[in-house]
């Protein structure tokens, strides 16, 4: 019988520990393998780095460097159905072999244009025409491109030209870029141009054929792609030979949205674009290991608590929160998230209805969010009379009660002995 027991134990521990498809509760996030030398993936809305690998290196960013040149535009004095015109040097400065959009020098479209097909086949020229009409010169609105780096928080990034054509002096790294990324989608023009599919530019003098039709080089937007991904909304691809495949890209889905930047990216020997998988797996690894968790709603009931000096029907108090507080959690340890309850010190009557009291604290993946305790009503402080003097005058009430009826009995004593003598 015993040997019957140690054998169904040891049979259970089997079946839980190694039974296929079995699984079990971990408090551990799974681990992700990016083939991509240097890579980053972010929460969008806070800013929290779910994975990084390498993302401080500087690398070289070919085209991705458009992203800062469409916002400097977008975010400039100028209107966007403003026309530039195509000067000599933004057409004739492009290397061979980098991709335009077959300007002709005097012809003249709008910056929305332009910005089309910056952003979307990456044309270099309409890069250089967009920094001239900016800020007069492509060196100028370099400038322009670092100083807003700067002020993004980027501490690794520095710009030579508006379009990522190769320089050794041209940089960035897969943290900064998320940082640009992140702040550029917070644009609804800019989050509008990066979702398209397709633009073109029309006809001119200069050139009179409707054939400059253009499709977005970032093949995460097509559904007939091998690498369409059905919540992606943007945002630019780039590639040089040294800077290999480039991608920065978003996402988002049920109020979930998240940032990824792949540098350095390469083809697999299953032909495979490391910049697309790798992009890919980490959407995947984002949605299906954390979510929006609301920890307390406006007015959810918090802690009661006792006031000194409070009446007796005031006395215990309801404190309640005065916002919402969701964020970007684990799934697997929302469990494990408890939030922190601050009071002020001395809390005493009287209050008022809405009185901060307080404060319930919850940090998160390195992030503290906090809401206010406030009052559920109004505490009022003891009356003196009744808690205080009414007893004081009972007593001496009941002790001049005493007193008369201990007179009374003393006379009634001094009459009786008086009838007797």
């Amino acid at each position: 019988m015993k040997q019957l027991r140690v054998f169904i134990i040891f049979f259970v521990i089997l079946v839980v520990f190694n039974f296929p498809g079995f699984s079990y509760a971990s408090s551990e996030i799974p681990s992700i393998s990016i083939q991509s030398p240097s890579a980053i993936l972010i929460h969008a809305d806070s800013g929290i780095i779910l994975y990084e690998k390498n993302s401080k290196e500087r690398m070289f960013p070919a085209s991705t460097t458009k992203i800062m040149t469409a916002i400097l535009v977008i975010e400039s004095e100028h209107d966007l159905s403003e026309l530039a015109t195509v000067s000599e040097n933004a057409v004739a400065s492009i290397p061979d072999g980098y991709s335009h959009a077959n300007l002709k020098v005097d012809e003249q479209f709008t910056l929305e244009q332009l910005l089309d097909v910056l952003m979307l086949p990456s044309a270099n020229d309409a890069a250089n025409v967009l920094a001239e009409h900016i800020s007069g010169s492509v060196a100028a609105f370099s400038n322009l491109m670092n100083e807003k780096a700067i002020e993004i928080g980027c501490l690794d990034t520095h710009f030579v030209n508006p379009s990522g054509i190769h320089s050794e002096n041209h940089y960035s790294t897969a943290y900064d870029l998320s940082l640009i990324g992140r702040y550029a989608m917070q644009d609804e023009t800019f989050r509008s141009i990066v979702s398209k599919t397709s633009c073109s530019l029309p006809a001119t003098e200069k050139y009179p054929f409707e054939d400059r039709v253009f499709n977005n080089s970032n093949r995460l937007l097509y559904s007939d792609d091998i690498y369409y991904y059905p919540y992606a909304i943007g945002i630019k691809t780039g590639f040089t030979t040294p800077a290999g495949d480039c991608l920065v890209s978003a996402t988002s889905y049920n109020d979930l949205s998240f940032i990824a930047v792949i540098l350095g990216g390469d083809i697999d020997n299953d032909e495979i674009s490391q910049r697309y998988s790798d992009t890919i797996s980490l959407f995947r690894f984002a949605y299906n290991n954390y979510v929006i968790h609301t920890f307390k709603n406006k007015w959810d009931f918090v802690q009661k608590i006792e006031v000194e000096n409070a009446s007796l029907d005031t006395r215990n108090l309801n404190l309640l929160c005065d916002n919402n507080i969701s964020a970007l959690v684990a799934v697997n340890q929302i469990d494990d998230i408890n939030g922190e309850i601050i009071l002020n010190q001395n809390i005493s009557a009287p209050i008022r209805e809405g009185e901060i009291l307080g404060k319930i604290k919850y940090s998160m993946l390195g992030v503290s969010y906090e809401a206010n305790l406030i009052a559920e009503n109004n505490v009022d402080v003891t009356p003196i009379f009744k808690y205080i003097l009414k007893p004081i005058f009972i007593i001496l009430l009941i002790l001049l009660i005493l007193f008369i009826i201990f007179r009374k009995k003393k006379n009634n004593f001094y009459e009786i002995n008086n009838v007797r003598f």
